[in-house]
């Protein structure tokens, strides 16, 4: 996840995501071409293979555990921290992307946030494509499946989007450097995923999430749309408004 400074008088700060606790420029909105575009495509599909790579290595060459996963997993969040930085905010995430726009009007954010985030869903069907065309198989997995009925995968991905969320969020305004919000958010992403794991696989990403349900075929199917595409988004609307609802109580507090 990442660390956020947002320019409000910025034209193009609706669909800017700083992605995993870096810190970026903000160019307004008539600057900006399909550069941005590109970087959320390119690094979607990076992500969708470093995680494939994590559970190679982890569990098929060096035949570790748990702490070798999160070792490795923490390292390749510094890894996408710098990506981010070098390509002014791309991001794989939708919901980092949605908790970092700051709407000066209603079109704008339709733009900067449903374009990226279409961006991410094509980079991620194109990502599970080839990861699948190399590792054959169960190697890397067949993404997030639910094995509860539909109402408690929706709490469940819910509860986990939101918490997610609200610990971003949080760590942005919270967390003193750089360094120590990548750490702390790279733990709270694998706490959250063996909580969920079982449940629905802890997906937490609409994207990445739609790029494995499109490659099994079921991308149209009730349990997708409603398990892991509405419920992250309404949860990580109902986080930003619980978040700064509470930022703006305990500011006047403080005035």
């Amino acid at each position: 996840m990442n660390g956020v400074i947002v320019n409000r008088s910025s034209r193009w700060n609706a669909g800017r995501a700083k992605a995993h606790l870096s810190y970026n420029k903000i160019k307004p909105y008539n600057e900006v071409d399909v550069r941005l575009l590109i970087s959320d495509f390119l690094i979607t599909i990076s992500w969708l293979w470093t995680a494939a790579l994590i559970k190679v290595l982890t569990y098929q060459v060096f035949n570790g555990g748990e702490v070798l996963r999160w070792i490795i997993y923490i390292l390749s969040r510094f890894l996408f921290a710098w990506l981010n930085n070098i390509t002014d905010g791309g991001d794989h995430h939708p919901l980092i992307v949605i908790a970092c726009a700051t709407p000066d009007s209603l079109s704008e954010f339709h733009f900067g946030v449903v374009l990226r985030i279409l961006v991410q869903v094509v980079g991620s069907t194109v990502g599970v494509w080839q990861v699948r065309m190399v590792f054959t198989g169960d190697v890397v997995g067949k993404g997030p499946l639910s094995n509860v009925g539909i109402p408690r995968g929706v709490l469940t991905e819910g509860l986990l989007s939101f918490v997610l969320v609200i610990g971003y969020l949080g760590l942005d305004h919270t967390a003193p450097i750089p360094f120590v919000k990548i750490c702390m958010m790279s733990i709270l992403e694998l706490v959250l995923d063996d909580i969920g794991s079982s449940l629905t696989g802890s997906s937490m990403n609409p994207a990445e999430a739609f790029g494995w349900a499109f490659s099994r075929g079921v991308h149209k199917s009730k349990e997708q749309v409603w398990v892991y595409v509405l419920a992250p988004l309404k949860a990580t609307i109902l986080a930003i408004w619980a978040f700064h609802r509470v930022s703006l109580q305990k500011k006047k507090k403080r005035d």
